[in-house]
């Protein structure tokens, strides 16, 4: 079952460096981030363990005004109904995890 979460935030700067500062939060989650400079976006994909399942984020940035950059995250992550289950609803509430994650990677 996969579920997605997106949501947005505000930061000082301009894209180029939150672009930056984005892809090496990513490549600390994953070895293979897909990055899509000319659209200013990135996405990436890796597995966890426990309970087993892939998680799955795509980042775009904006331009905001007084140079500063809007930040869009779609975060998901794709569990087995079973493993909902065994984890008593655990696994349910994976994908608000994932954004937690990136935005813990970034600082």
């Amino acid at each position: 079952m996969k579920r997605y979460v997106e949501e947005e935030f505000i930061v000082e700067g301009d894209r180029g460096t939150w672009f930056e500062k984005c892809r090496v939060a990513l490549s600390k989650l994953t070895k293979n981030p897909q990055l899509r400079q000319s659209l200013w976006e990135m996405e990436g994909q890796w597995a966890e363990w426990l309970p087993p399942h892939d998680e799955s984020i795509k980042i775009s940035l904006f331009p905001a005004e007084n140079s500063r950059t809007r930040i869009h995250i779609k975060a998901g992550a794709d569990i087995s109904v079973d493993w909902i289950v065994i984890t008593l609803g655990y696994g349910a509430s994976l994908h608000h995890k994932v954004s937690e994650k990136f935005k813990n990677a970034l600082g």
